[in-house]
């Protein structure tokens, strides 16, 4: 009974953590999903995901529908054992370093969108799909933060300012989303099963 008990609890924080993530933060990557979901009370003691005999973690459906692995409109593509380490800093300065001078321009031919932003740091990695970076991104905040970011970098060019703060900012917004959802999911997920076990 304590053992099945366990497994409901885990299962249930990881459906819990990967909607809730998705829903509320701005980027995120398979590590740092990882991350989130190992530091919830139900997987204490457990140091990687593969041990909680859960089976693949990049292999779940809601994690291949939001990377678009098997978005049946795009060209099917294996999924990969792992995806490379990039942490969120490195896909806001990859994603800056793609774009051209005068981004803001979408009437051009070659106007600048998301996707070759994604593409570019892909290629960077020696991949030639953005969607094997593993990463998930709100556009609509990425665009603000493209503008907010850009304009920084060519105020305080040569001066150093902030680095590092976006990295510290964004992790710190997944961790405490899912801290505050691991609250509330350990009252409704006791509730369940006190149900459950009555029934």
């Amino acid at each position: 009974a304590n053992l099945l008990k366990g497994l409901l609890k885990m299962l249930y924080t990881l459906e819990t953590v990967l909607h809730t993530a998705f829903a509320t933060q701005p980027i995120l990557t398979v590590a740092s999903l990882e991350a989130a979901i190992l530091k919830m009370p139900a997987f204490k003691q457990i140091t990687a995901f593969k041990d909680a005999n859960l089976g693949d973690l990049q292999k779940h459906p809601e994690l291949l529908r939001r990377l678009r692995l098997n978005d049946p409109s795009m060209p099917a593509l294996p999924v990969p054992k792992s995806f490379p380490s990039i942490s969120h800093e490195d896909i806001i300065t990859g994603i800056l370093d793609s774009l051209p001078r005068k981004f803001w321009d979408w009437n051009a031919e070659d106007a600048w969108t998301l996707e070759k932003g994604l593409k570019y740091i892909a290629e960077q990695r020696g991949l030639n799909d953005s969607r094997l970076l593993g990463i998930f991104v709100q556009q609509e905040f990425l665009f603000r933060t493209i503008i907010s970011v850009y304009k920084q970098r060519e105020v305080g060019k040569g001066k150093g300012h902030g680095k590092g703060s976006l990295e510290m900012n964004l992790e710190g917004s997944l961790t405490g989303c899912v801290l505050t959802c691991s609250f509330v999911f350990t009252f409704l997920c006791g509730a369940q099963m006190s149900s459950a076990v009555l029934l």
